[in-house]
């Protein structure tokens, strides 16, 4: 009985660890949340406000793209328990109309 558990004790430890999409063969197109250092957060934040400005100062205003939450453009993950959205429908909502900046705002 101790072989047992130390046996079941070992697959919840090893089920524990994080796992990513990659390490589990998952090739859909799906957006995965990842956990980030702090300095990793801030060359992001500071690389999509670089881009916000180029595009408003090349006049095409500011875009923001943002996924479907529709259940047809969700995969479900067992292995994580998790759901991820797929990139397949994206609505770009464009800060240059103002119906969509108050979209954006609300939700």
């Amino acid at each position: 009985l101790k072989h047992v558990k130390l046996l079941s004790k070992k697959d919840n430890d090893a089920s524990l660890k994080a796992k990513t999409l990659e390490e589990l063969g998952i090739k859909d197109d799906v957006t995965e949340v990842e956990v980030m250092s702090e300095e990793k957060v801030s060359k992001k934040i500071e690389e999509l406000i670089m881009e916000c400005v180029k595009t408003i100062l090349l006049g095409k205003g500011f875009e923001y793209k943002v996924p479907s939450r529709s259940t047809t453009n969700q995969l479900y993950i067992p292995e994580l328990d998790r759901i991820a959205l797929k990139n397949d429908k994206v609505t770009v909502r464009s800060f240059v109309n103002t119906a969509h900046v108050k979209k954006t705002t609300v939700t």
